[in-house]
């Protein structure tokens, strides 16, 4: 935790928030659509404070909750479950234009007292969007953390028809007649 998190932890009152970056999500035509950036709170309020370059960046104001995030000691990757609620029409129309699954996202814990420096928050969790479920007025995603392992899986270079008159590279069950 940074010094100013730990100082707003320690004060009489606090008012926890969480602070969402939804990062890089590519369009589904690039022709149309940029690449953007989505950036959610659960204050009661839009609030100011940080994007990933460091500059400043309007956290719009949204029913969001967090369940814990999921931890286990198997060969699994830890996940957690964020929930969009009461949202316009135009989140929810982001599906239609942007591909999802696979964005890269960032939860962070605040206090509504420390989002005047980049320090006054803490990262809770970082992953990729893994299962998104789009609805008419509210958003349910499921983010892993890490990589999965479809992401590292080698791909072939060349496949043995490529190259017939390689004898390895002939199916031995094939007779050859000359």
């Amino acid at each position: 935790m940074t010094s100013d998190y730990k100082t707003a932890a320690q004060s009489e009152t606090v008012s926890p928030i969480y602070l969402l970056r939804v990062l890089d999500i590519p369009p589904l035509d690039p022709a149309t659509h940029d690449v953007d950036c989505l950036y959610i709170t659960d204050a009661g309020e839009n609030v100011m404070w940080f994007d990933e370059n460091g500059q400043p960046q309007t956290y719009y104001a949204c029913g969001m909750s967090v369940d814990e995030v999921e931890r286990s000691k198997e060969q699994t990757t830890d996940q957690c479950h964020i929930s969009i609620d009461n949202v316009s029409n135009e989140l929810t129309a982001l599906a239609q234009h942007y591909k999802l699954n696979g964005v890269r996202c960032e939860l962070y814990n605040a206090f509504k007292d420390t989002l005047d420096s980049e320090s006054g928050a803490t990262l809770k969790f970082s992953g990729k969007i893994r299962n998104i479920t789009v609805g008419q007025t509210q958003v349910d995603a499921v983010i892993s953390q890490g990589f999965d392992g479809m992401d590292k899986v080698p791909r072939r270079i060349c496949w043995t028809s490529m190259f017939p008159y390689i004898p390895s590279a002939k199916n031995p069950r094939e007779l050859s007649r000359k």
